[in-house]
């Protein structure tokens, strides 16, 4: 299942690459709607996925897009937290990683 991949959800999207050494890339995830909970449940039924194949998950917590429009770096990180992705280093880019389980 090596390769790049897109998972949508309602208005959010995601692209997911499989590095095929027993992780993967989250890029990218988006939602057009903010607040209607799209991303949260795109991302659970990732991170299920990833569960199912033991990957770990690796991203970079990084704002993108029109400003009034976007989550702030520290809402990013809070965001992914609360998904069970820890911090990996502290200075911008911030990259996180979520271990299978």
């Amino acid at each position: 299942m090596t390769g790049l991949f897109t998972f949508r959800y309602k208005s959010a999207s995601l692209l997911l690459i499989n590095w095929d050494d027993g992780h993967a890339t989250i890029s990218e995830l988006h939602s057009r709607r903010q607040g209607k909970g799209h991303a949260t449940k795109l991302l659970t039924k990732v991170i299920h996925l990833a569960d199912t194949l033991e990957l770990d998950l690796v991203l970079e917590a990084h704002a993108y897009g029109k400003k009034k429009h976007r989550p702030s770096n520290t809402q990013l990180q809070a965001f992914y937290e609360k998904h069970g992705f820890v911090v990996l280093n502290t200075r911008m880019p911030v990259f996180m990683k979520r271990k299978h389980r």
